[in-house]
């Protein structure tokens, strides 16, 4: 089976968050399912250390890249088509996802990434 993970599963996974669920937490864990990471959330979590929104993820972001890899995860680009058709569906606009998760909980990264 294969599943693309959002930007919280992923931080959950990776700090080990107990809001991951239990379910979510078996099918990332079982190697013979692909879990996929988008461009997107490397983009998505570099721009909220930036801006204050995750404080705690300053070392997460700079080791995401290795920390896709080293998990076993398959990175899912982003090309100039995705983004067309994503931009063109209705409802969706970079401001709205932002204004969405600004309720967000802070990010505490993981000891694991010392």
């Amino acid at each position: 089976m294969q599943a693309l993970l959002d930007t919280h599963a992923l931080l959950w996974w990776l700090d080990g968050d107990k809001r991951l669920s239990e379910p979510a937490r078996d099918f990332i864990g079982e190697e013979a399912n692909t879990v996929f990471v988008s461009a997107s959330s490397a983009w998505e979590i570099a721009s909220k250390v930036r801006i204050g929104k995750l404080p705690g993820a300053v070392e997460a972001a700079a080791g995401l890249a290795a920390a896709v890899t080293s998990q076993g995860f398959t990175e899912l680009p982003i090309s100039i088509t995705d983004g067309n058709r994503a931009g063109s569906l209705p409802g969706t606009s970079p401001g709205a996802l932002w204004r969405r998760r600004r309720s967000s909980p802070p990010f505490r990264p993981a000891k694991r990434w010392n």
